[in-house]
Formats: structure tokens, C-alpha cells, sequence
């Protein structure tokens, strides 16, 4: 799989422009959410944003995020396409990432977009997995059975702590909530 970067003030802003229109959704389900220091999410100020984001922007802090995240791919890929192959889901070949400093911790855009939140308290390889995991099974199993937020987070974390090849890259990974229930796992035929 080719792993392709992005960042730029351009990006930050209009992760900051989603976070505020998801905003509603990421407190109800308790999310913490990271904005340009001054800014809340009730100001809708972003000639006063843009500002900000250009002031706290750090290109070599990406590029060099971008490299640790090559290597540890690198590092890892025999566990990951050995997970990868293990699934009966399309994969992307390609795998754009996004770093940002805003929003919540990860998200992800179908067919093959991800975005990292690097000022998040997490391991931005790990989260990059769990982000992949969401973008892989999001058609499939996600929208095929019409899956709640919190269950879709039980499934890919339930990935992450019960593959093999996932659990040897990652073996104190947790559970965010709940593990997925019995029913869960039957109706999408994981057991």
C-alpha cells in the first residue's frame, strides 16, 4: 500500500470548518475536541483563525511525524499485509493521510483518506491502523447493516485486540467503550 501526506494551512482550516459543523455529534459522544489555541467552537471568526493556524502550522514537525510513520510502516509491513490479506474487504492501494492539529483524534473518508490529529495523546501509527480499519469495512459491514457509532468503534477495536497479526504490533490496545456484543458479531458473521 502507498502511503501519501498532506498538511497545510489549507488542510487546517478546513478541518476546523468540519470539526465546527460536526461539532453537536463530538460532544454527544463525549469526544474531546482540539482547536487553534483562542479559538472555541462557538466563534465562527476564520479571518482570525487562519491566523492563528498560520502561527501555530510547523511544517518540519509533519515532515518529520511523515517519516516516523514510513518507518515504522516499513518496520511492520509484514504483520500489516499479513492482517490486510487476513480480511475479506476490498483494500485501498493508496493511503492518503492528513496530519492536522485540530479536531478530534482520527477520522476517515471513504475510499481511501485518513485524518490524523497529531496533538492528540495517541500514537499516531496505532491511530492510522484504526483509522484504515474504519475506512475498510466502512461499506461492507458499517452501511451494509447499518451499524451505531459506538458498535462500528467496538468492531474495529475489536480488530485491534483480537487479530494476531494486529495484536503483535499493538498488544496494550484497548477497547474505547465496550467490547462488540454476541449479537453484533453474529448478525455481520465475525464469531
Amino acid at each position: 500500500m502507498k502511503l501519501n501526506f498532506e498538511y497545510s494551512i489549507e488542510t487546517e482550516l478546513a478541518r476546523v470548518r468540519n470539526t465546527l459543523q460536526k461539532k453537536d455529534f463530538y460532544i454527544k459522544n463525549g469526544y474531546k475536541i482540539i482547536m487553534p489555541l483562542g479559538y472555541s467552537l462557538r466563534n465562527n471568526d476564520f479571518d482570525n483563525v487562519e491566523k492563528q493556524i498560520e502561527k501555530e502550522f510547523d511544517k518540519e514537525k509533519f515532515n518529520k511525524l511523515g517519516d516516523n510513520i514510513i518507518r515504522d510502516w516499513n518496520k511492520h509491513e509484514a504483520e500489516i499485509n499479513a492482517f490486510l490479506n487476513s480480511l475479506p474487504y476490498k483494500i485501498p492501494t493508496e493511503l492518503i493521510i492528513t496530519f492536522t492539529q485540530y479536531g478530534v483524534g482520527g477520522s476517515y473518508k471513504i475510499p481511501n483518506k485518513i485524518i490524523i490529529n497529531i496533538n492528540y495523546n495517541v500514537n499516531s501509527f496505532r491511530n492510522i491502523i484504526h483509522e484504515l480499519i474504519h475506512l475498510i469495512i466502512e461499506k461492507p459491514v458499517i452501511m451494509k447493516f447499518n451499524i451505531e457509532h459506538w458498535d462500528k468503534e467496538s468492531l474495529v477495536d475489536y480488530l485491534l485486540v483480537t487479530n494476531i497479526h494486529l495484536n503483535k504490533l499493538f498488544p496494550d490496545y484497548k477497547y474505547q467503550k465496550n467490547k462488540p456484543h454476541k449479537g453484533l458479531l453474529d448478525m455481520i458473521e465475525w464469531n
